[in-house]
């Protein structure tokens, strides 16, 4: 996988693990315990009758659930969309709902897609809400690796993206919604079409409905780099061009044609 984290700061959390306080940290696309220096020993321990570590538990549950799609349904979509404070191991899974219709046109940005209530009828799967309610940046993290796996996949005609072609749309839709209509302090409704890698992404408005075409990259690009909006403007792609800058696609409030420009991190 490239480089997609380019633009994600480092994130660490302190974990109690035991009757100690432990580091987790993330950097460069990786997920480190950095005080078990040796895993797979210490996993050998535990399945012979050892203590249980909760460090171990995190990295073994990021690890089973780094590409699981379940994560962009239950995740925030941005900062209007905020996780319930008691989002954590033991609350149960959040009712999270927007319509989403058949022809795959969204027309209510009120909680998540309606495909979802296959998921959120399950028992809850407590390794997930852990990981959801993790501090220190690590939730947001998991997001943007669980994104960029599947955009990877996307840009490889994975097999597995025919499958979950709903709900990599409806993933993309609603964070996209969410970020133009925090972009308009509005409600205008938004349609989205899903477009290959390498076709050019538009934004229009006609008939007060704003509609799109982005690929699904565009939640690793932009939206994961939090760089959905950008001094006024939405933006529609990012990508490093050389040391500290970027050159990113964007658009006003006008909705007039796209400009490039570069931009210093």
């Amino acid at each position: 996988m490239s480089s997609w984290w380019t633009g994600l700061a480092p994130s660490e959390l302190q974990v109690s693990c035991g009757r100690h306080k432990h580091r987790v940290r993330w950097r460069a696309g990786q997920l480190d315990v950095l005080d078990h220096p040796d895993a797979d020993r210490e996993r050998a321990l535990i399945a012979l009758g050892g203590n249980p570590s909760a460090c171990l538990e995190i990295l073994d549950a990021w690890q089973q659930h780094a590409d699981e799609l379940d994560v962009l349904v239950l995740a925030s979509r941005g900062s209007a969309d905020q996780l319930p404070p008691d989002y954590s191991v033991g609350h149960g899974l959040p009712r999270r709902y927007a319509s989403y219709t058949s022809s795959n046109r969204p027309h209510n940005l009120s909680g998540w897609t309606r495909y979802s209530s296959q998921v959120l009828h399950q028992e809850p799967r407590r390794p997930l809400e852990q990981l959801l309610g993790l501090g220190g940046g690590l939730a947001s993290r998991l997001v943007a690796t669980v994104i960029a796996t599947w955009a990877e996949r996307v840009e490889l005609s994975d097999p597995r993206v025919a499958a979950a072609s709903r709900q990599l749309r409806a993933a993309l839709y609603g964070r996209f919604a969410c970020a133009v209509h925090e972009w308009t302090a509005g409600a205008d409704p938004v349609e989205l079409t899903m477009i290959g890698p390498g076709e050019p992404p538009k934004l229009t408005q006609l008939d007060g409905m704003v509609r799109a075409e982005l690929p699904f990259a565009w939640l690793r690009d932009v939206w994961a780099r939090g760089l959905s909006t950008i001094l006024g403007r939405l933006c529609l792609a990012a990508e490093p061009d050389g040391a500290g800058e970027w050159r990113l696609l964007t658009v006003g409030y006008d909705l007039g044609e796209a400009r490039s420009t570069i931009r210093m991190r």
